[in-house]
């Protein structure tokens, strides 16, 4: 596990400390994520409520391991931890309750962060903060070069409405 263990203890020892503060409430963004349009807005405050939660480091490192079930041999698979919400995948034996609870913690303030559409489209269950973290990057990429595609098709009197846009 390498510095991580280091790193997560002296993280632990400090959020137990601010239990007591006022952060310890903070479970959400006040601000929603519902597209690009607050994007610029709410990653520093998810950073934020993450970070006085001790709990940022599940959205930039890759933490919560998983592993293909097909991958391990049959008489192995009962010692890995099922991952919720997947048929396919298993917690790697590194994996602790510890470590779960946290990821479950980092997820709850993400999901309570984000309009219940982001939440339809993304299976809170199965993927990881990173995963998640990822997810929604590229989503608003993705949706920002949309827009940036259809600004230039309006430069040449292409005029099209968000619903004709990004109608699926």
């Amino acid at each position: 596990m390498g510095d991580f263990g280091i790193k997560n203890k002296e993280k632990k020892e400090l959020l137990q400390e601010r239990k007591t503060s006022r952060f310890s409430n903070a479970v959400g963004t006040k601000t929603l994520l519902r597209g690009i349009e607050y994007y610029s807005i709410w990653v520093p405050d998810i950073e934020n409520v993450l970070e006085m939660n001790c709990l940022d480091d599940y959205i930039y490192e890759d933490i919560i391991k998983k592993v293909k079930l097909v991958s391990i041999p049959i008489g192995d698979r009962s010692k890995y931890k099922r991952v919720r919400g997947s048929t396919r995948f298993v917690y790697d034996l590194n994996v602790t309750d510890e470590m779960l609870n946290d990821e479950a913690h980092a997820k709850y303030i993400l999901s309570n962060s984000v309009s219940d559409q982001i939440k339809e489209e993304i299976n809170f269950s199965a993927y990881t903060c990173f995963e998640i973290w990822n997810i929604l990057k590229e989503f608003v990429i993705f949706i920002s070069n949309v827009n940036y595609l259809y600004e230039e098709l309006e430069d040449l009197g292409e005029v099209y409405s968000d619903e004709k846009k990004f109608k699926c």
